[in-house]
């Protein structure tokens, strides 16, 4: 697919649509190959130096300078026609360095080691011998292969001596010849060895394996622009890929217009079009193919190097797309391109699909290299970062004047987080609701719902909700049908109406977040268990039976919901589901009596409920998943409506009569020990109670009787520290006010 024009990267000669020329690139590195050569005096070897710039890539258009350390042992000659080519003629005996240096600093080195001819040993130093050695130690060899054996003199200290005249043997001369100056030749199959004995009678062998083993080149199929030059190096893989030397092979191309080869294996682009490169010796025959595609002009890139960092999801993928242009502008796709990535432990780029895929969160550069000699090279800086951002918690409740943190969290392509999400900005949608700083921290400033969004630079972003409302809801029949309303203890009479269903809507409890109520409905024409937003949008319908669910309370983490279902009968057992409504279990059963009024100790364990099990209205203590069943008040009175202060003291009703007045109060009990003392003032009728989650608050539900025999339900708000109950106004003489619960 073709990119568009408007991100074309002209490679050749346009040097302001990237950094430049590679002729224009530091030079920072060379190395010369190979790096050791042992030669005999006369014998020739060919070497090659590489360029580098400072990330690592070639610098084709490099021009190199070469030296001998020492000309009177080995002379170097550079090929004019081959830039980085250069051949090693060994003259005398002794060890030279070999420097290929491009401008001042950058230089790389080889060392050649040159037997002399007639015997004479090449090592330098001084003092007398006493240990001879063969350098190389074990020789690999294809047949008519040839390689120049090197002996080597030591002291008793390990030091180089004063060289001696050596004499060479084959103690197999059908396998393996020698001659004076040490330079083997393989002749057949075998195993054989070479025996070097000094003047001072001083031997040693030299073990010699010839097998007929493939060599191989580096490479399978040579791709080259018109005018550059590479070298096909020959290797013997089952030998550790031991690299075989050039010059004893014969080269030819097949097809000179398109690609010649020199004598050492110096391959050279001619014209577009494709040949084979045959290279014979070692009884063998190889062949590579060599494709010269068409002079490239310009590249398209996208995106383009130009548009800013390229970000990258952590554990996802940027596709990129790079196509090489002839001067009539049609693609040449057969012409190579080198991708490289600056960190591979932040991205890794696969060239099969040319996708970039983020590995961990950081930066790194990508590189493109086009193809052909002069040509330019482009790079993205590239940001590795999360696949999105989740913010903790996703909904959090509040009165007006409250304040919680939420978090940011970077999360990979799955929504997993990562880490804290950095640099990402904090917006509220209704500052008038709630307000956010740029660290996280929610201030709720009036009633209502606002998103809060964290949002990055590169587009990720969620959505926590804030949802402000009053601190105690209950049930009125304002305005005709019974719905929840909410009021804060300041100011009881500001009222909120939170559910305006026509049916009847009772029972509320918040859930641990304060974002949630669960209530019980009949807008669907039977008594069920809903959840909703705190502010009574979204209702969920969690229960669906034809019998009476009541008494929604949540468990401690919001995770499960217990609720009263009043079975067949007329009988009330205490059942517990998931929060959205999935694995409902009965945790009491009818034959211990009626059981209902569940409530959730703060640390979760405990479920106090109220049971007639033993023939009288008790406050039992179970477990949360409904053993270890125990009375905990055990009294002639009724007590009802358990609800917990903190884990070791329980607050419950206690109905007593005087005369024939009936009275309730609130009563506290520390379980640990048994004592319980009264909250609420004697002479009320208490039928229903909340207490506070800060255990400072408690909210009545007190019935009065009229003359008529009718009954009145308000509600009053009580501090257990100073004064005494204040009434919550009513809107109407006639209204009922039922079932409180405290955020």
């Amino acid at each position: 697919m073709k990119c568009s024009r408007g991100v074309a990267l002209v490679l050749l000669g346009l040097a302001s649509a990237v950094a430049g020329p590679l002729a224009a690139l530091q030079v920072t590195e060379v190395q010369v190959s190979p790096q050791t050569v042992s030669l005999t005096a006369g014998q020739q070897q060919g070497m090659f130096a590489t360029a580098y710039d400072g990330r690592g890539n070639v610098v084709a258009t490099a021009t190199f300078t070469w030296r001998s350390s020492d000309p009177n042992v080995a002379r170097v000659e550079p090929d004019n026609s081959a830039p980085g080519v250069a051949m090693v003629i060994a003259v005398a005996p002794g060890s030279v360095t070999i420097e290929a240096r491009v401008g001042n600093n950058a230089v790389g080195r080889a060392t050649v080691q040159v037997g002399g001819a007639g015997g004479v040993a090449v090592a330098a130093g001084s003092g007398t011998a006493t240990v001879l050695r063969v350098e190389p130690s074990n020789i690999l060899l294809l047949p008519s292969e040839q390689r120049p054996l090197i002996p080597v003199f030591l002291r008793d200290d390990g030091e180089p001596a004063a060289p001696l005249r050596v004499t060479w043997e084959s103690l197999n001369p059908s396998i393996v010849n020698v001659g004076t100056d040490g330079s083997v030749i393989a002749i057949s199959e075998g195993q054989a060895a070479v025996r070097v004995t000094a003047a001072n009678g001083l031997t040693a062998i030299a073990p010699v394996s010839v097998s007929i083993a493939a060599f191989a080149f580096d490479r399978d199929v040579l791709s080259l622009s018109p005018g550059q030059e590479q070298a096909l190096v020959p290797k013997v893989p089952s030998q550790g890929d031991r690299i075989l030397p050039s010059s004893g092979l014969s080269w030819r191309s097949s097809n000179p217009a398109v690609a010649t080869v020199s004598q050492i294996g110096l391959v050279r682009a001619i014209g577009a079009g494709s040949a084979q490169i045959i290279a014979q010796g070692f009884l063998q025959e190889i062949t590579t193919e060599v494709r010269v595609h068409r002079p490239v002009r310009t590249m398209e890139l996208s995106p383009g190097p130009s548009a800013g960092p390229v970000m990258v999801p952590f554990s996802g993928a940027v596709t990129f797309v790079a196509q090489s242009l002839a001067d009539d502008g049609t693609p040449v796709p057969d012409a190579p391109i080198q991708w490289r990535v600056d960190d591979t432990t932040v991205a890794r780029f696969d060239g099969a699909t040319l996708q970039l895929h983020g590995l961990k969160l950081g930066s790194t550069r990508l590189l493109i290299r086009g193809p052909g000699p002069g040509v330019l090279e482009a790079s993205w800086d590239v940001e590795v970062v999360a696949g999105g951002l989740a913010t903790t918690p996703a909904r959090i409740g509040l009165g007006i004047g409250g304040t919680q943190q939420v978090v940011a969290h970077f999360t990979d392509s799955t929504g997993r987080a990562i880490s804290p999400a950095t640099g990402h900005t904090w917006t509220s949608t209704a500052e008038n609701v709630a307000q956010v700083s740029a660290s996280g921290v929610v201030t709720a400033v009036g009633r209502g719902h606002a998103m809060l969004v964290a949002a990055t630079s590169w587009g990720a972003a969620d959505t926590a909700h804030a949802y402000v409302q009053g601190e105690l809801i209950f049930a009125a029949n304002r305005g005709g049908s019974i719905n929840l309303w909410a009021v804060d203890r300041g100011t009881p009479g500001n009222a909120t109406q939170v559910t305006s269903d026509a049916g009847t809507e009772v029972a509320p409890a918040f859930s641990p977040d304060g974002a949630q109520i669960a209530f019980v409905s009949t807008r669907d024409g039977n008594p069920e268990i809903y959840v909703s937003n705190v502010d009574g949008s979204e209702p969920r319908r969690l229960t669906n039976a034809p019998g009476v669910e009541d008494g929604p309370v949540w468990s401690s983490d919001g995770e499960r919901i217990y609720f009263v279902a009043v079975e067949p009968g007329g009988r009330a057992q205490v059942h517990v589901m998931n929060a959205d409504g999935t694995g409902r279990r009965a945790l009491t059963q009818a034959a211990d009596g009626t059981n209902f009024q569940p409530a959730v100790s703060p640390d979760g364990s405990t479920i106090a409920f109220t049971s007639t099990r033993d023939g009288n209205y008790e406050i039992y203590l179970m477990d949360a998943d409904g053993g270890n069943v125990r009375n905990v008040s055990q009294s002639p009175g009724k007590e009802s409506v358990p609800q917990w202060f903190s884990d070791d003291q329980l607050g419950f009703l206690v109905e007593t009569r005087v005369g024939a007045t009936m009275q309730s109060v609130v009563t506290r009990r520390q379980l640990s020990s048994s004592q319980q003392a009264p909250l609420s003032p004697p002479g009320l009728i208490i039928t229903d109670f909340a207490i506070s989650r800060d255990g400072q608050m408690l909210a009545l539900q007190v019935e009065r009787f009229g003359q008529d025999g009718s009954i009145t339900r308000r509600l009053f708000i009580m501090s257990m520290s100073v004064g005494g109950p204040l009434e919550i106004p009513v809107a109407a003489a006639d209204e009922q006010q039922t079932g409180p619960a405290w955020r």
